[in-house]
């Protein structure tokens, strides 16, 4: 029987996809924003995202792993198929 190992990459978030990503929770988001975050999941083969630090309170950064635009983001973990 073969076991299957958990694959898990690192990805910055921006702030406005977190609860989307981490919670399911799109509400708030603009159809665009959705249409970002569904294809970012789907080429990544994402399952599930966590912060990587619960500490963590974001810091600007000049790109995202999402969309590539400067934004508030947080470091995550993703865990992918």
């Amino acid at each position: 029987m073969k076991k299957n190992k958990i694959k898990m990459i690192e990805v910055t978030i921006p702030s406005w996809a977190l609860c989307a990503i981490v919670n399911g929770d799109d509400s708030g988001l603009s159809d665009e924003e959705i249409e970002q975050l569904d294809r970012f999941v789907e080429s990544n083969k994402i399952q599930s995202v966590s912060l990587k630090n619960d500490n963590d309170e974001g810091y600007f950064s000049r790109y995202n792993d999402i969309n590539n635009l400067g934004d508030t983001v947080f470091d995550c973990v993703a865990i992918v198929r």
